[in-house]
């Protein structure tokens, strides 16, 4: 499974969930294996950025990661959810590669990249505080790999130094032809503006479009295959 290219930012933090605060990015639960987390921008989600859980494989590469929160990328699992069972819990294990952490108004003083506990490949990665100061790679109890663990064939990866104009530039469903959303975020994350949010009210709401109107002819006989060559028309 491939994430990649995509903006995920702005998780509600306190709203209406149960346990309150709960500002999310992208959560890779116990025993997915084989996913990549590519050039995609988490800006302003108090944790996963992304988490990879017990018994996780993947890759998290080229990302820029801005504003976290608690967590930037996590590793981890909690302990409770596997009291009583049969299964004692593994760590994940992931190759983190060519990606920038920075840190940003809701960030937790020091936070490192890659935390808290977990089995890490670490090679080209920066990560940085709001004053533009190094801060450490890792930090809790991870154990730092020598070898990749999980690796796509074919991958192509970006130097550290140029992701964050990379994904600035390529980030979201349609980069070229942005909507008010998305270019706020990205516009945020190159100015080093933003915050967590508790509602989208306060950054002026859902975007506002235009209706889409398509004249629709529904034959009178053979419907069945009038809707069957829609799919025909595009190889399915």
């Amino acid at each position: 499974m491939t994430i990649s290219n995509c903006i995920i930012a702005e998780g509600l933090a306190d709203a209406s969930h149960g346990k309150g605060v709960h500002s999310m990015g992208t959560l890779v639960h116990d025993y997915c294996a084989n996913v990549a987390v590519l050039r995609n921008l988490y800006a302003h989600n108090n944790e996963r950025n992304p988490y990879f859980k017990a018994f996780t494989a993947g890759v998290v590469v080229n990302n820029a990661i801005y504003n976290p929160g608690r967590y930037a990328v996590e590793i981890d699992f909690p302990e409770s959810e596997w009291t009583g069972k049969s299964v004692i819990p593994q760590n994940g294990r992931i190759s983190v590669v060519g990606n920038i952490l920075r840190h940003g108004a809701d960030t937790v003083p020091g936070l490192g990249l890659v935390g808290p506990r977990g089995d890490v490949y670490l090679e080209d990665n920066a990560a940085f505080d709001a004053a533009g100061k190094s801060v450490a790679m890792t930090f809790g109890d991870v154990r730092l790999l020598n070898d990749r663990p999980s690796w796509p064939p074919f991958l192509d990866v970006l130097p550290c130094g140029r992701v964050e104009s990379h994904v600035a530039s390529h980030a979201g469903a349609r980069p070229l032809e942005r909507d008010a959303v998305d270019s706020r975020i990205v516009s945020d994350f190159l100015n080093r503006k933003g915050k967590m949010i508790n509602s989208q009210t306060e950054v002026e709401g859902y975007p506002a479009g235009g209706m889409t109107v398509r004249k629709l002819e529904v034959p009178g006989e053979g419907v069945q295959e009038w809707l069957q060559s829609f799919s025909t028309a595009v190889g399915l």
